[in-house]
């Protein structure tokens, strides 16, 4: 069984072009689980966007650095990067999971919308993704 907390908020933007409407949420504060062995995690959302609300087309993106921060050994970021009108691979996500010295112990990459995949250390060929996340 777990339990969950929230102490944060949502602010809601909303933007009208003329041509489409959208909305922006922007998530301020931390969410928390914790299990019935103690294990604690607690993580901040990333932010939100629904576009073309008018045109019938509509998308959902999530673009921002989440930060899952456990209260035993390992922690997690998150970067959810944001979709852009050249981009032909969207929704793509890359991050690295810390031990609590902060070595990297884990890579984890793919897309929000369909799959994440694990791997034991650091993939050395996808470095320079995680330069940002410090």
């Amino acid at each position: 069984m777990a339990r969950d907390g929230n102490s944060g908020e949502t602010a809601i933007c909303g933007a009208n072009s003329g041509v489409y409407i959208s909305i922006q949420l922007d998530h301020v504060g931390v969410l928390t689980l914790q299990f019935d062995d103690g294990e604690t995690l607690q993580w901040s959302k990333v932010t939100a966007s629904i576009y073309n609300l008018m045109l019938g087309k509509f998308y959902c993106d999530h673009y921002d650095t989440m930060r899952i921060k456990g209260s035993a050994e390992y922690s997690c970021k998150l970067k959810f990067k944001e979709q852009s009108i050249i981009d032909r691979n969207p929704h793509q996500v890359h991050g690295i999971v810390q031990d609590k010295s902060g070595k990297t112990v884990a890579t984890m990459f793919g897309k929000w919308d369909e799959n994440m995949h694990f791997v034991r250390g650091q993939r050395q060929q996808q470095l320079y993704i995680y330069t940002d996340l410090e």
